[in-house]
């Protein structure tokens, strides 16, 4: 017969803690408010890491999605996004996107086999929340096909990759809702 493990939590050593207090300790113990608080900790660290933490356990899970909008959980379009990114659209339809695709000097532009998940998320513009994209040539192609506004945009960042355009393309400029700066 198969025992499932414990959920374990480790505190990192900055967590401040009572001093008897252990540094290791079953989730199942804790209540949902300090759990909610520890989630809060390693979502400041890490934005993209609490799509792992809700497969922790059930408990936790149950405290992240009722705290959706407390926590302000995004979906992050990013390099390395999968084909699956298209079904997780739909599986996650309630939350916000940040595409990343460049959209500052230090990072790559998206590479060719990204533009399909790029595409496929901006065409759910009143889920997009932030955009930073270096925009190719056969980026700058396709986007005329966006139709709708951002209306929940809050950041947009974008760069032209061999100066493809020196200004913001018409397709943005035409569909940036009102909440961005």
């Amino acid at each position: 017969m198969h025992t499932p493990k414990r959920a374990r939590l480790v505190f990192p050593q900055s967590v401040n803690l009572p001093s008897k207090f252990p540094r290791r300790v079953t989730i199942e113990n804790l209540s949902d408010e300090l759990l909610l608080n520890i989630f809060r900790y390693y979502l400041d660290a890490s934005p993209r890491f609490w799509l792992w933490l809700v497969h922790i356990c059930c408990k936790w899970r149950r405290i992240v999605f009722a705290s959706q909008q407390a926590l302000r959980l995004r979906l992050f379009c990013t390099h390395g996004t999968s084909v699956l990114w298209l079904k997780a659209l739909d599986c996650w339809s309630a939350l916000p996107i940040v595409v990343q695709y460049g959209g500052s000097l230090a990072l790559d532009p998206p590479a060719p086999e990204d533009e399909d998940n790029i595409m496929a998320t901006l065409k759910q513009p009143d889920r997009v929340n932030s955009i930073s994209l270096t925009v190719t040539s056969s980026l700058l192609e396709k986007l005329p096909t966006i139709e709708k506004p951002f209306s929940q945009l809050e950041d947009l960042v974008l760069l032209s990759q061999d100066n493809v355009r020196q200004t913001l393309p018409r397709t943005f400029r035409n569909l940036v809702g009102p909440s961005a700066s």
